[in-house]
């Protein structure tokens, strides 16, 4: 099978046709990776959009935490100015009520 060409030549049918079926698989591969990228690209958008911030609103749920919190808030000493003296405010009741080696060291050499 042979097809007469303008220039007076003879080319074969065949070779024209693979040529095409080439050339269209090429198009076909080249279009399907695009596809392919796009639906990455709009599942992405969709998972980044869809997920929710991971938030903890529970505060001290456990006996442990609370039990914390509250020797926390039993150090305070709050009859001091936070702006004037931070440290005795954050520790000054504590610093009162609890023990420290030298309150021990004193009473033994009493």
């Amino acid at each position: 099978m042979f097809a007469h060409s303008s220039e007076g030549t003879f080319k074969s049918i065949s070779t024209d046709s693979s040529k095409s079926q080439t050339c269209l698989k090429r198009h076909f591969v080249r279009n399907l990776c695009g596809i392919y990228v796009l639906v990455l690209v709009v599942l992405a958008v969709i998972f980044v959009m869809n997920k929710k911030p991971t938030v903890n609103n529970e505060f001290c749920a456990t006996p442990y935490c609370a039990e914390a919190a509250n020797y926390l808030i039993e150090s305070i000493d709050e009859t001091v100015d936070p702006c004037e003296d931070f440290y005795q405010f954050a520790c000054g009741t504590w610093i009162k009520n609890s023990r420290t080696p030298n309150d021990c060291m004193k009473k033994y050499l009493r």
